[in-house]
C-alpha cells in the first residue's frame, strides 16, 4: 500500500460506511418507536387520537397521550402543561392515578420538566 494513502486505508474507509449505515438506520426509524411525539394543543390532541371530550379533561388528555403512542408508533408522547386545565398537583394526582390503576405493564406516565409524558414500555 503506498504511504501517501495511510489516511485512506480501507479499514479507516470501511469505519466510516459502517457508521454512514448506522446512521442511516437510525435515521429511518425516527418515527418508528423512536421519535418523541410533543402536543401543546388540548383540541388537536384529542381529535387525532379521536379521544372523547368530557368534563374530567385530565383523564381526556392521558387516555389521548396512551392512544398517540400506538397510533403513530413512538415511543414517548407529551403534552405541554396546560395551567388553564388543572394546577401542577393534579397533574401529579393524575399520572399517580393512571400508574397505580390502570397502565400496568404497557405504559408509564411521568411528570417531565414541563409536560406529561406517556412511556411505551415494551
Amino acid at each position: 500500500m503506498d504511504d501517501n494513502n495511510d489516511d485512506f486505508s480501507y479499514d479507516r474507509c470501511d469505519k466510516a460506511y459502517e457508521k454512514y449505515v448506522m446512521d442511516k438506520y437510525y435515521e429511518d426509524l425516527d418515527g418508528y418507536y423512536g421519535s418523541i411525539q410533543k402536543f401543546k394543543n388540548y383540541e388537536e390532541l384529542l381529535l387525532l387520537t379521536h379521544q372523547e371530550d368530557t368534563k374530567h379533561k385530565l383523564k381526556n388528555i392521558v387516555f389521548a397521550l396512551m392512544k398517540a403512542v400506538v397510533q403513530l408508533k413512538c415511543k414517548e408522547v407529551s403534552f405541554k402543561f396546560d395551567f388553564k386545565l388543572g394546577p401542577y398537583e393534579s397533574w401529579i394526582d393524575i399520572a399517580d392515578y393512571f400508574n397505580s390503576n390502570h397502565v400496568g405493564t404497557v405504559y408509564r406516565i411521568l411528570i417531565d420538566e414541563d409536560a406529561i409524558v406517556c412511556v411505551l414500555l415494551n
